[in-house]
């Protein structure tokens, strides 16, 4: 064998072991970066998609190899301090409600298709038209149950007049009327902390409570309205023959502009939209023609000056509650046809009249009214989609992103 060939052949062998050796013995595990830390925290500022964002550099000493590798990647919250609003400060002078979809490029969809009619939505079910998103009607709706709602009591007669409350609700304790209110938890009444009205002056044996709406729209062809009722008012008995001095009943006035209003003048009740009270018997009489007549309410109901109350009309008196109507709560109706297109303002009288005789009823509250409708009835339910949207808030500092993250309406 050549000597030369021997020699390399060792130094062969010789290179392949200190391979083997190099890649089995000296192998390092390194789970730093360069810089000595172990993580590092990588910040997305801008949108758009993120590919390669930050690149780990590791030095490794000379001639050592990398046989695996792995990298954790996680994501900590940001805090999105900024919003944008939509309202009518974005729309330019004259330009319509940011609400109303003939005027806001489309950004809102309704489910009432009156919304969306091209050039008139009086019909929509919604305030599209106004500065404040609402459901609406072409109509006066009034449950109480969230303010006085423009309704103004009369001069008080001993601390107060009409007055809104809960029942059960004051100091006395006392329940008026005994069954609540017709709907929710506020109404108004005469009395809720006492169960008689009649001795409510100390000087007057005579005396009116009185209660007026605000000014109200009354929409063409819209002129019924309705409210609820309970009343216990005086009256008394002899024998089987029952008579009425006290009485309630709703006068009106109306104005085409709203500044000029008309006289008070008796409204009648409309009996073909009345329900709770019976013509004759329960808490419905007829003022008489001949003063003394039984069953009937008595001439002393005369309006004390204000308002004439007819002959033969009918108006409140005697009680409410009966075995048919136990609740004591009745559904009135009036016909304010002839004041469609004009403004239109209601009065609520409680008569108290002097006493002739022993009362009958041994409770006499007086007079509370709720839920006030006149013209479509506010309706129960709808729907508003906003399109999709995007903003860019200016950058608000340290750990604050660009972009529109999250929104809210």
């Amino acid at each position: 064998m050549d000597m030369n060939y021997r020699n390399k052949k060792a130094i062969t062998y010789l290179i392949i072991g200190l391979m083997l050796f190099s890649t089995t013995v000296a192998a390092t595990s390194v789970t730093s970066f360069s810089d000595g830390s172990t993580n590092v925290v990588v910040e997305l500022r801008d949108p758009g998609n993120y590919q390669d964002g930050l690149s780990g550099a590791i030095s490794l000493p000379e001639g050592e190899t990398i046989t695996s590798a792995s990298l954790n990647v996680s994501t900590g919250f940001a805090t999105h301090d900024d919003f944008i609003t939509y309202d009518q400060s974005i729309m330019p002078p004259g330009g319509g409600s940011i609400w109303d979809p003939r005027y806001n490029n489309g950004l809102t969809t309704y489910s009432d298709a009156n919304c969306h009619h091209p050039t008139n939505i009086m019909d929509c079910s919604f305030s599209a038209e106004e500065e404040f998103l609402a459901l609406s009607a072409m109509g006066h709706n009034a449950e109480f149950e969230t303010g006085e709602q423009g309704m103004s009591p009369g001069t008080p007669v001993d601390m107060n007049n009409w007055e809104r409350k809960t029942p059960g609700g004051g100091m006395s304790g006392i329940m008026m009327p005994p069954t609540g209110c017709a709907m929710g938890d506020y109404c108004w009444g005469t009395n809720f902390d006492d169960h008689d009205y009649t001795d409510d002056s100390m000087i007057l044996t005579e005396f009116e409570y009185v209660l007026e709406t605000p000014a109200i729209w009354v929409y063409p062809t819209k002129g019924s309205a309705s409210f609820n009722s309970w009343h216990s008012l005086n009256y008394r008995g002899s024998g089987s023959s029952y008579y009425y001095e006290d009485c309630a009943y709703i006068a009106y006035q109306d104005s085409s502009d709203g500044n000029g209003w008309s006289q008070w003048s008796f409204l009648d009740i409309d009996m073909g939209n009345t329900t709770g009270l019976s013509q004759g018997t329960s808490g419905l009489f007829q003022k008489v023609t001949t003063p003394g007549t039984a069953g009937r309410v008595q001439s002393s109901c005369n309006g004390k000056g204000t308002v004439t109350v007819p002959a033969n009309s009918w108006v409140l008196g005697g009680e409410s509650m009966s075995p048919n109507n136990q609740n004591g709560w009745a559904n009135i109706g009036l016909d304010l046809s002839m004041s469609e297109n004009k403004y239109v303002r209601l009065r609520f009288v409680l008569e108290r009249n002097p006493i002739v005789g022993t009362p009958v009823n041994a409770t006499m509250p007086g007079w509370y009214i709720d839920t006030l409708q006149i013209g479509d009835p506010l309706p129960q339910s709808g729907s508003v989609v906003m399109k999709s949207f995007t903003a860019t808030p200016p950058l608000s500092g340290q750990g604050f992103p660009e972009g529109l993250w999250g929104s809210r309406c």
